[in-house]
């Protein structure tokens, strides 16, 4: 017989220290499991740098151990960097989940907003469960992140849910290291977490406990009500309903620009859009931001929700609150932004009857404050790829990683105008922030300040160097000259708006070389004095070089014209056509008489009429030409209008037969210029031969396609350069974009796109920081 003798397994000690997005997404509980499950003892917290994990045990069941962290974490967690000291042995007789220690040190991310899970999801509607219909569910896969934290480390102290004592079921459920609420910091339930009241536009109280119930019966009704939700509130009617959308409308003075809609299932998103797997799996997604789809012909929706488009901006519910209200209320409901024109999103009850009293006629509010406000994110799916157009809730605050060097100072890039966001770079990692809005009144101002101010906190930094655009006359550049001051930092001299878009495509793409930028948007301040906005460059973080440009034009009334597209249509009939361009406009804006004569004294004269190369004028100009818009009520108006007349461009890209060829119409390089006067020629003549607008709308997409091909080939046969970035508000043309990528593509260059910032003014801020970082570090270490 054989003699069995025990070996003592070695016991020893490690100390790990894991960054990246681990607080706020369970990640503790899942360590306290994983060392069970491999019978180690020691503990785990939160620290000022991430998680900190000290284990003993057995050597071969950490390596284990290690190994399960590292390939299968929670499914929110982003880890970036895991550290291992060996450390002498402790005697840890189990496993336990500490306090939080520590101040942050900018190493610890916090998880941006998660939208209801489907535990919590099959609880609210289980009468049996003490969940059942409570409109503030969570639990550690979602709820609120971002919006409910103050400070970190990610503890309830420092969130929002702090006056909210738990309940004994909540604390059993929160120190349970079986349940899934095991340290979820928003854990609530009807008996101790927060209440939703129903009010009227006096503040008069309607409802509690049947709040959700009386507010769904109102929207079917035709009524308008303000919600309150995760990161402000939100205007909502019944979509299907024409008369509640046009008052909604007239009370929000938004005359044109399209609205959003949320659908109460995926069926109910069917029976109105098309949708492509790519585009249900980014509506289901944990993010759910707003995606925007094709309508179907037979689409049942009020036509006012978004009038003369193809496209529908659709978002299901991301909270038990606005599940609820979808199933006591219509299936869809318009779901737009709760604020007044210009202003900020509001998130304060107070504020909200003050300043959403006049739209809304019931307010759906609750008593757990919003620590950040934050917007929707609005999304497109263009060739199987995610595309924003606002880059905020579901995504903020989590970083982006950038090509800097780690001992970079602390960056800000303040962001534009319109559609603001700001940026922070840090050791490698770029924080944008959630959508600002406009800079152009004093409130979107103190937002970005306050914004400002929690992302530092947050962050743990403080800017050392803060840059923004060229632009003389932006209120976002007087309040980098502000903040420079207040901050004690240094300012950077600024950035040139379209060398900012070309360094924010590089960067979310990783690339630090020379590339072609094609930028294509609205107007930005030029080297030149003058309006630029239709760029073909070359250059890096450092310096660009302007190679071909759309050939200038006048402007009459400057910022008038933007808003009326007709007098930039005379301008170019004008300076492109001569005499006969000015019967032309005579022939088309002949019910403009009087005004039309101004125009023409203005160009005669030269007075007031800065001049501009812009791609978002040239589609105004055509838009208003064809008679699609001669009034821009919202920014790109009118080349969203015209863009609706094209066949739609499919969200996968398999779906797209690329044997339809291009029909553009001619154009001509004068040097640097690209002149486009044979380009009106032909358009006049295409509508004095009655070609139907569809038709024209797509050659003129074709010509702009043509002439940022030809001009790529050029500067390539120029520089040797094949890596082609796209940047600029223009870009947001899905068949622009669609068939610009296929075609350079398939001519073997490297087309980089924007997936993680929006190709607008929105991501200008990454561009801009970038910009800064390495011009100033550059110089700081010749």
């Amino acid at each position: 017989m054989g003699v069995w003798i025990e070996v003592k397994k070695q016991v020893v000690r490690y100390l790990f220290k894991v960054r990246g997005v681990v607080q706020g997404v369970g990640f503790r509980p899942f360590v306290s499991n994983l060392a069970l499950i491999h019978h180690l003892c020691g503990n785990v917290l939160n620290g000022g740098e991430g998680v900190v994990i000290d284990v003993e045990g057995d050597e071969k069941s950490i390596v284990r151990f290690a190994q399960a962290l590292v390939e299968n974490p929670p499914e929110l967690a982003r880890i970036e960097k895991i550290t291992n000291d060996r450390m002498p042995i402790y005697g840890y007789k189990e496993f336990v989940i500490k306090h939080s220690e520590g101040k942050t040190s900018g190493k610890v991310l916090i998880p941006p907003d998660i939208a209801i899970c489907s535990s919590c999801c099959k609880e609210i509607n289980d009468a049996q469960d003490r969940h059942y219909h409570y409109p503030f569910t969570n639990c550690t896969k979602c709820g609120p992140r971002f919006t409910v934290v103050h400070n970190l480390p990610y503890d309830r102290k420092w969130t929002a849910m702090a006056p909210f004592s738990m309940c004994s079921d909540c604390n059993r459920e929160y120190h349970d290291p079986s349940d899934r609420r095991f340290h979820a910091q928003p854990i609530a339930c009807l008996k101790c977490g927060p209440q939703v009241e129903l009010v009227d536009n006096a503040g008069a109280l309607i409802a509690r406990e049947e709040a959700v119930l009386v507010a769904g019966a109102l929207l079917k009704k035709g009524h308008i009500l303000a919600i309150k939700g995760l990161g402000g509130f939100h205007l909502a009617c019944d979509a299907a309903n024409s008369t509640a959308v046009k008052e909604l409308r007239k009370r929000k003075n938004r005359p044109a620009k399209p609205f959003a809609v949320m659908c109460r299932d995926m069926e109910t998103i069917k029976s109105h859009c098309y949708v492509t797997q790519a585009e249900m799996d980014l509506i289901r997604s944990p993010a759910a931001p707003i995606v925007l789809l094709q309508k179907c012909p037979n689409c049942a929706l009020a036509l006012e929700v978004a009038q003369g488009l193809n496209t529908l901006g659709v978002v299901m519910p991301y909270t038990p609150l606005h599940m609820l209200l979808l199933n006591q209320g219509p299936p869809t409901v318009v779901m737009t932004s709760g604020n007044l024109s210009h202003l900020p999103l509001v998130s304060d009850n107070r504020r909200a009857l003050v300043e959403l009293g006049s739209i809304a006629d019931y307010f759906l509010r609750h008593n757990r404050d919003i620590a950040n406000q934050c917007d929707d994110s609005v999304t497109t799916v263009i060739g199987g790829k995610k595309q924003f157009l606002r880059r905020s809730r579901g995504y903020v605050p989590e970083p982006i990683a950038v090509p800097v060097d780690m001992n970079a100072p602390v960056m800000l890039g303040i962001g534009g105008e319109m559609k603001n966001t700001f940026c922070l770079i840090h050791e490698g990692r770029a924080y944008m922030s959630q959508h600002m809005g406009e800079m152009n009144v004093i409130e979107g101002q103190q937002q970005l300040e306050r914004s400002l101010k929690s992302f530092c906190q947050l962050i743990g930094i403080k800017p050392q160097v803060i840059t923004g655009d060229l632009h003389p006359q932006y209120q976002s550049c007087r309040l980098a000259d502000e903040l420079t001051v207040k901050m004690k930092a240094k300012r950077h001299p600024g950035v040139q708006h379209h060398h900012a878009h070309l360094a924010s495509c590089m960067a979310e793409n990783g690339i630090d070389e020379e590339v072609i930028g094609v930028i294509l948007d609205g107007t930005g301040y030029g080297l030149d004095g003058k309006l630029w906005g239709f760029e073909i460059l070359h250059g890096d973080y450092q310096r660009f070089c302007r190679e071909y440009y759309l050939d200038y034009v006048p402007l009459p009334g400057g910022e008038f014209a933007v808003r009326y597209p007709w007098l930039t249509a005379v301008a170019y009939l004008r300076t492109f056509l001569g005499e006969r361009g000015k019967g032309v406009a005579r022939c088309f804006f002949g019910d403009r008489q009087q005004e039309l004569a101004v125009v023409e004294k203005m160009l005669l004269t030269g007075f007031n009429m800065p001049y501009a190369s812009s791609c978002g004028r040239f589609f105004d100009a055509v838009a208003a030409l064809l008679g699609v818009c001669v009034e821009n009520t919202y920014e790109g108006q009118a080349a969203v209008l015209l863009s609706s007349l094209l066949p739609w461009f499919p969200s996968e890209a398999s779906e797209f037969d690329f044997s339809t060829q291009l029909y553009p119409y001619s154009f001509a390089f004068q040097g640097h210029r690209v002149d486009p006067a044979q380009t009106w020629h032909e358009i006049i003549e295409d509508i004095d031969r009655g070609i139907s607008s569809s038709i024209i709308a797509k050659r003129f997409h074709d010509t702009i396609i043509r002439i940022v091909v030809e001009s790529v080939r050029r500067i390539e046969r120029k520089t040797g350069l094949t890596k082609v970035a796209l940047s600029g508000g223009s870009w947001n043309n899905r068949y622009l974009l669609g068939i610009t990528r296929q075609i350079l593509e398939n001519q073997g260059f490297t087309v980089l796109c924007h997936q993680l910032v929006p190709p607008g003014d929105g991501g200008i801020a990454l561009g801009q920081a970038m910009v800064a970082i390495k011009q100033d570090y550059f110089t700081a270490n010749k």
